[in-house]
């Protein structure tokens, strides 16, 4: 009788043993189809994101159309500006001038998109035309005003150099917009110029490189001062 005894206990340990490596086998399974199912759903599609982009850019009034004309006195040049209405400047007319690199900027595991581009000049004003730049994250959220902070952060990251140094001249943020370029290397990296408000619009004070950190929101800047 002792002898069965055991062996009926031999025998549920097993049963449940086995139980749970089946329970165990199936967690697993359904945690690598929810990863699976996680980084589909999560897959950036780069040329409709570019494509939105452009589309939501131009509904908002912040920049025109493509142009495409030599000369600002043609035919062409009047009828961008009748159906650009307040625009200066315009999307860049070649697709290879809008640029995109991927990275994971929130550093949640996943990669991110940022798109980036110069603006075209189409009314044939004086001076640079500003850029524009989008990230995109994993997770659904964007930043397309990018740019924007970019340039406050290096309006900050300047005066934070000139309460050390006073020797520095107080700036103004004329042209500043339209002469802070982006782009993507290892990084968000540009060159910008700054103004004093007695610099003419040649003439700027100051020119200078920054990188810019996405999650501190803040620009690490190094300047030249320029002779006049």
């Amino acid at each position: 009788m002792a002898y069965y005894i055991k062996l009926f206990r031999a025998f549920w340990i097993y049963l449940i043993g086995y139980s749970t490596l089946i329970i165990s086998c199936n967690q697993i399974s359904f945690s690598n189809k929810e990863k699976e199912s996680n980084n589909k759903e999560f897959k950036i599609d780069i040329n409709a994101e570019i494509i939105k982009w452009k589309s939501d850019l131009v509904k908002k009034n912040r920049i025109g159309n493509p142009c495409n004309f030599e000369s600002i006195e043609s035919k062409k040049a009047q009828d961008w500006s009748k159906n650009n209405k307040d625009q200066l400047n315009g999307l860049p007319k070649n697709e290879t001038e809008i640029y995109t690199a991927q990275s994971d900027f929130d550093n949640d595991g996943k990669e991110d998109l940022i798109i980036y581009f110069m603006a075209q000049n189409c009314s044939g004003h004086n001076g640079g035309t500003p850029s524009f730049a989008k990230i995109v994250y994993a997770n659904g959220y964007a930043n397309d005003m990018l740019m924007d902070t970019i340039v406050t952060s290096i309006i900050l990251a300047y005066n934070q150099k000139k309460a050390k140094n006073t020797r520095l001249m107080d700036i103004t943020d004329n042209y500043l917009k339209e002469n802070v370029s982006i782009s993507f290397k290892n990084g968000i990296v540009g060159e910008f110029s700054l103004y004093t408000n007695k610099d003419a619009h040649c003439c700027p004070s100051y020119n200078g490189t920054y990188t810019y950190n996405v999650k501190t929101k803040k620009a690490a800047i190094e300047l030249v001062t320029l002779e006049k």
